[in-house]
């Protein structure tokens, strides 16, 4: 913890949204998408909700968080890691945590990820609500974003 906190970050392994999310963010046309028309990413079930994981590697060993957001409203609400785990019980979280998505997930970048989870907690903290209180801690394992 004392290395992240030094900003000494392990090497970047991998990112992960679930599908939707993936969908909505990257996907869908940037004007007119709440039309007349039913959207399908609006009607998945999990209404808003993005699980994105962000894995780096420590010599053997996949360092993991996980970050809950609900990206119309809330912000992050929930937030785990970091968790150090090998490689068979990371796959198990991976596939255990992306089972309730019906679509599954898609790999992102980094600069993706940190824009979904910065971008729904300042949105959250403009309604006065706060992240999740492990966020800080998964925050540290995000690195600072890239803003231009």
């Amino acid at each position: 913890m004392a290395q992240l906190e030094a900003g000494e970050l392990a090497p970047l392994e991998r990112c992960l949204i679930n599908e939707n999310a993936a969908r909505y963010f990257f996907d869908r046309p940037k004007t007119g998408w709440l039309g007349k028309k039913k959207d399908s990413v609006l009607e998945d079930g999990v209404g808003g909700l993005a699980e994105i994981f962000v894995t780096r590697m420590d010599r053997n060993n996949y360092m993991v968080c996980t970050s809950l957001v609900d990206y119309w409203c809330l912000g992050v609400k929930d937030a785990f890691g970091p968790r150090k785990c090998d490689r068979f019980k990371y796959e198990s979280l991976v596939e255990l945590s992306y089972d309730s998505f019906e679509q599954g997930y898609r790999e992102i970048s980094l600069e993706q990820a940190q824009a979904i989870i910065f971008g729904a907690v300042d949105y959250a903290a403009s309604l006065g609500l706060k992240p999740h209180r492990d966020f800080e801690q998964t925050k540290l394992h995000l690195g600072n974003p890239r803003r231009n």
